[in-house]
């Protein structure tokens, strides 16, 4: 299981990164809680630097992020930025 980790700072955070097939599941925790899942995997071919997750409404500050790479070794999961 690859787990990475970042703090930001704000109300909302969004990662982008590819989708293809062979591409991972993952899940999303902001300061501790599981805040959703999603999936990088694409049956219509190999798409980078589109949009995989966003979290609007969080309180103004400091928040810990956390993607979790939920599916079986060898899929992919690349987060190209976070915004």
């Amino acid at each position: 299981m690859f787990r990475l980790a970042w703090v930001l700072a704000g109300h909302a955070v969004a990662f982008f990164g590819d989708r293809g097939t062979g591409h991972a599941k993952f899940s999303v925790e902001i300061d501790g809680f599981v805040v959703g899942e999603g999936s990088a995997f694409s049956a219509s071919g190999f798409q980078t630097r589109v949009p995989l997750w966003r979290e609007d409404g969080l309180e103004e500050g400091e928040h810990r992020l956390r993607v979790i790479h939920d599916d079986l070794p060898g899929m992919w999961l690349f987060v190209d930025r976070f915004v």
